[in-house]
Formats: C-alpha cells, structure tokens, sequence
C-alpha cells in the first residue's frame, strides 16, 4: 500500500478497500473531464463572446478584421472537443 492519509500529525496508511474506493473515486472524476471542459466552453462563451457579437452596436462598431478575430475565436470554442489533448489537456484559444 502507497496512499496515506495524514489524522493529528500521524501517517495512517489506507487499507486495500480504501485504495480501491480511491482509484474508483479518481476515474469516476476523470470520466467527468469532458462535462467540465464543455461547461468552461459554454462559460467562456457566455461571458466573452455572446455579449460581443449579440450586441449590434458593438458589433457594427469593430472593423472587419476584429470582427473576423471574434469570429474566429468563437469558433476555436466551439471546436474545442476536436482538439488533441481534450479534455484533459487543453490549450483554449485566447480572447481578441
């Protein structure tokens, strides 16, 4: 047994049903990976983009090259499940 847990200062090494318990505990949260990416996707586009492009003055006010950067940072969001490395090791498009 290599897991432990530390009570009062003292290193108490966990039992075999407790390490089974731990392992099952870590899959089960790393199963939860992509729920977490898609919900910090969707946050992203909440927050950074959505009142960007649904607001028509701001929107009508960017020259086309801003608004092709906006574009295409919405894009790279939505596109993040394609990415290699997701949805434990994600490199997320930075905002314009």
């Amino acid at each position: 047994m290599s897991n432990h847990k530390i009570v009062d200062g003292v290193v108490i090494y966990l039992s075999k049903e407790e390490e089974t318990q731990l392992a099952a505990d870590w899959a089960a949260e790393a199963a939860k990976a992509p729920e977490y990416a898609r919900e910090e996707r969707n946050n992203l586009l909440l927050s950074e983009v959505d009142p960007i492009v649904s607001n028509d003055l701001r929107w009508n006010d960017m020259t086309d090259a801003k608004r092709t950067e906006w574009t295409n940072y919405r894009q790279a969001l939505l596109d993040i499940e394609d990415l290699d490395g997701y949805p434990d090791n994600i490199t997320w498009p930075t905002k314009p």
